[in-house]
């Protein structure tokens, strides 16, 4: 996978979060409100991006985001002694 710029990473942060704690992705105005941008298009910019790269999965619907691999925002688990 490719790297991310800090405003994908943030915008990818906000998915997985979004998933773990709601069970379901942000719509792309949840995401542009958090990014404090008034434009959905510049959300749907950052996930377009972050498909390219292979970091989501975009389908049809509101909140059609699909994270590929493991959600990134969980913490490592921990090694048994």
């Amino acid at each position: 996978m490719n790297e991310l710029t800090s405003r994908q990473g943030e915008v990818l942060a906000l998915v997985v979060l979004s998933i773990r704690e709601h069970g379901r992705p942000p719509t792309l105005r949840e995401i542009a409100d958090a990014l404090g941008v008034r434009r959905t298009n510049t959300a749907k910019d950052h996930l377009l991006a972050l498909e390219r790269k292979g970091h989501v999965r975009l389908l049809p619907g509101s909140r059609g985001i699909q994270v590929v691999g493991p959600l990134t925002t969980e913490p490592a688990p921990r090694r048994r002694r």
